[in-house]
């Protein structure tokens, strides 16, 4: 499996749309508007992909919000 880095892209969670910034790192910055909601790390393991926060964010939202990234962003090589 491997993330593959691309211009800004638009995912919708619960009805809201959201932008999402690729970073390097698997580092993934999402933004409500002009608002910084939250910022992800996506890390790769043998038998997928976890998403942490270090933010105030609820961890099933962070999960929510990386299967949309998946859907979106990752090359599943």
């Amino acid at each position: 499996m491997k993330l593959v880095y691309t211009d800004p892209f638009a995912i919708e969670l619960h009805g809201v749309k959201l932008t999402v910034y690729p970073q390097e790192d698997g580092i993934y910055k999402v933004f409500k508007g002009s608002n910084k909601f939250a910022i992800l790390h996506a890390v790769v393991h043998e038998l997928g992909i976890s998403w942490e926060t270090k933010g105030w964010i609820d961890q099933s939202y962070v999960n929510e919000i990386g299967k949309l990234i998946e859907e979106e962003h990752v090359d599943l090589l």
